[in-house]
């Protein structure tokens, strides 16, 4: 995620809009143009074995991801389903196992209209997948 905004000064601006007052001096208190800070999602944890395929990754991703604003709490978390999602996938030193680049999105919902680029936060969760290509080629 990219910010105008410097990540050390991000500390300084969280609550801005959010905080019962008119910080921007235009007579409107706790509008969206005074929320400096976007949106974040985070994953708590990751399990320890590869997914069975790209599709349980995703579904992981749908029930695990969390969303944090400093000022909302109507946050949106879109995971596209396959095969609309745009997924990297590489290869690692097992070759049963790929590491794949899921995309995932967090909107706050209260200003979405208004600047998309402050208010909405494209991630990407690199997770392990079984690789499917690898598990055809086993003999039987």
């Amino acid at each position: 995620i990219t910010s105008p905004i410097p990540t050390t000064d991000l500390v300084a601006l969280r609550g801005l809009g959010c905080d019962g007052i008119d910080n921007d001096l235009d007579c409107l208190i706790d509008e969206c143009d005074e929320d400096l800070v976007p949106p974040t999602l985070k994953l708590p944890y990751v399990p320890d074995d590869p997914f069975k395929s790209e599709a349980d990754a995703i579904a992981f991703l749908r029930e695990n991801l969390c969303a944090e604003d400093d000022c909302a709490a109507n946050l949106l978390i879109i995971v596209p389903p396959l095969p609309n999602i745009n997924i990297t996938c590489i290869p690692t030193l097992n070759p049963d196992i790929q590491n794949c680049t899921f995309p995932a999105r967090v909107t706050d919902t209260r200003c979405r209209d208004e600047d998309a680029g402050r208010f909405t936060a494209v991630y990407r969760f690199v997770l392990e997948v079984v690789n499917a290509a690898a598990i055809s080629l086993v003999p039987l």
